[in-house]
């Protein structure tokens, strides 16, 4: 399946998104939609659920004044902050039904904070290649500081194949470990030096032999005519 990073904005792209309103109250079933890209959105019913493509869920970074995304390697390692603005996120195809397939693009604390919900059900993926299909549970708040955030519950509720050409990723890093540091490029122009040869050892000169230790003196012989006793 051919995932739309987000790098284009041709408006031939079915979006799938969640839309909070305030207070964990409020019927936030009701509030996800699809949309084409720069089009209306309409509300999306998934009181059937969803089945999220897990085997190509992508998890990364979003610009917030550009909209650009810095996907990882792996979902397994959450690689470090780009710079200021920065809000970590998440992509991955989603069957909405009768036969749709759209792309949810999220970044930002709801968004987190959703991904980190499921993230424990997904780690008990039965089978590599299995996807989930999802149900809403509700809502949930968040908060740091003074700022608080409404973020949307799924619960797994059966697991179902995808084709083999699929695999899937169970471990989802949420970046509380740090990310392991890539090797220092080479300077632009410049050839990646060999490492200079080990200096071969001095030869040291043979030991000198050592000297016999002497000889133990000889048992003392007895006077012609003496007796022992």
């Amino acid at each position: 399946m051919h995932i739309d990073m987000g790098n284009s904005s041709s408006g031939s792209d079915l979006y799938f998104g969640w839309q909070q309103k305030p207070g964990v109250n409020f019927n936030h079933s009701k509030v996800f939609y699809t949309n084409m890209s720069g089009q209306p959105k309409e509300v999306c019913d998934v009181s059937q659920g969803i089945v999220l493509d897990t085997t190509e869920l992508r998890t990364g970074w979003q610009d917030s004044e550009t909209n650009k995304w810095q996907f990882n390697p792996t979902v397994s390692q959450m690689a470090a902050k780009p710079a200021e603005g920065w809000k970590r996120g998440f992509a991955m195809p989603v069957a909405v039904g009768a036969g749709k397939v759209a792309m949810w693009m999220a970044s930002g604390a709801t968004a987190w904070d959703a991904l980190g919900y499921l993230g424990q059900q997904l780690a008990q993926c039965p089978e590599v290649g299995h996807v989930p299909l999802v149900m809403w549970e509700g809502a949930a708040e968040g908060r740091y500081d003074t700022r608080t955030w409404v973020y949307p519950l799924l619960k797994v509720q059966s697991w179902m194949p995808r084709p083999e050409s699929l695999s899937a990723r169970n471990a989802i890093d949420l970046g509380t470990q740090p990310a392991p540091q890539a090797p220092a490029a080479p300077i632009p122009g410049m050839m990646p030096q060999a490492a200079p040869p080990a200096a071969a050892p001095i030869a040291q000169p043979p030991a000198a032999p050592q000297a016999a230790p002497p000889a133990p003196p000889a048992a003392p012989q007895a006077a012609p005519g003496t007796t022992f006793f």
